[in-house]
């Protein structure tokens, strides 16, 4: 091993004559990759002893995956991105642009030096909610009495709504998703109010 300089396959020794020709040949090594040779591959033997040393380099995954923060699942139709290097090796990863997705937070390990151990690095992102549509309404005739309140945010978002103090109305219905969590659909809260009897 290259960084370790620990042997990782066993030492191949060759005898023969003075004058012999010799040859030696890489190993593959499952986990490593040869990144130098020392010494001659080929030659003559001679009097002194021949060393011919392979150097290898430990060989690392670096994995991306783009999870669902509010399930710890991978989003569907976006793949892992899975990249081999050499221990020592410099890795830099990105986060993708991912449609009704947006991205929240990261591993922190987004870039850096390759170890022995391979690397898992996590882009987590949340689902475009559908949103909040708040309205006020004659309980009577249907119609709306104030201008509608839009929210917009991420699923599971916390939403909170409140009722308005309309002029000539009170409010007699105050409804049960006033407050709550964004979902991916859209959540329509509707406060309903009643005309208020005229003073004599």
């Amino acid at each position: 091993d290259q960084v370790t300089k620990e042997e990782i396959a066993t030492s191949v020794e060759k005898e023969g004559n003075i004058g012999d020709s010799y040859k030696t040949e890489e190993k593959e090594i499952s986990g490593y990759e040869l990144v130098n040779v020392i010494g001659n591959t080929t030659g003559t033997l001679t009097m002194d002893k021949i060393t011919v040393t392979y150097e290898y380099r430990k060989l690392s995954d670096v994995t991306v995956k783009y999870v669902d923060e509010n399930t710890g699942k991978e989003i569907t139709g976006i793949d892992n991105i899975v990249t081999t290097y050499k221990e020592g090796d410099t890795y830099t990863t990105e986060k993708k642009t991912i449609e009704g997705y947006e991205y929240t937070k990261d591993s922190g390990n987004l870039t850096g030096e390759v170890e022995r151990e391979d690397i898992e690095v996590v882009y987590e992102y949340k689902k475009i909610a559908g949103g909040v549509e708040v309205k006020y309404k004659d309980q009577v005739t249907g119609q709306e009495i104030a201008p509608k309140e839009e929210m917009s945010g991420l699923e599971k978002d916390p939403y909170e709504t409140e009722a308005k103090e309309i002029e000539g109305y009170e409010l007699v219905v105050i409804p049960s998703n006033a407050n709550g969590e964004m979902t991916v659909e859209k959540i329509e809260v509707v406060y309903e109010y009643r005309k208020t009897a005229k003073r004599k």
